[in-house]
């Protein structure tokens, strides 16, 4: 799993960015919480301070607000798993199925078969 920091340390970034300070004292909660308050024009440049690059076009408004925040996090705070990024993406679902063809048995590992008629 990533690495995960507190709020005063540095953290590394996906992607083989350079590393970056973390937001300190709730800079970083108080950001994310004011972005539901900004119009697409004030969220673009929001992008462009903190992320740079180019916005991805197509998003809705709606939309970007909540991929800038998640990206905001995931550079103070570390990203997820790149095993698990990548399952996601593949369309993998990384849980097992809950009820996975085997057959039944005791905790102790003994089989359980129905009585021979």
């Amino acid at each position: 799993m990533a690495k995960r920091g507190n709020a005063r340390q540095t953290s590394t970034l996906v992607g083989g960015q350079a590393d970056r300070p973390a937001a300190h004292d709730g800079k970083l909660g108080r950001l994310v919480s004011s972005l539901p308050d900004l119009d697409r024009s004030r969220l673009l440049l929001q992008w462009r301070n903190h992320l740079g690059g180019g916005v991805p076009a197509h998003l809705p408004t709606w939309l970007l607000m909540r991929v800038l925040a998640y990206r905001l996090q995931a550079e103070a705070f570390g990203d997820l798993d790149p095993t698990l990024l990548r399952r996601v993406k593949d369309g993998e679902d990384p849980r097992p199925a809950p009820f996975a063809n085997r057959s039944p048995a005791t905790r102790e590992g003994a089989e359980l078969r129905p009585a021979p008629c």
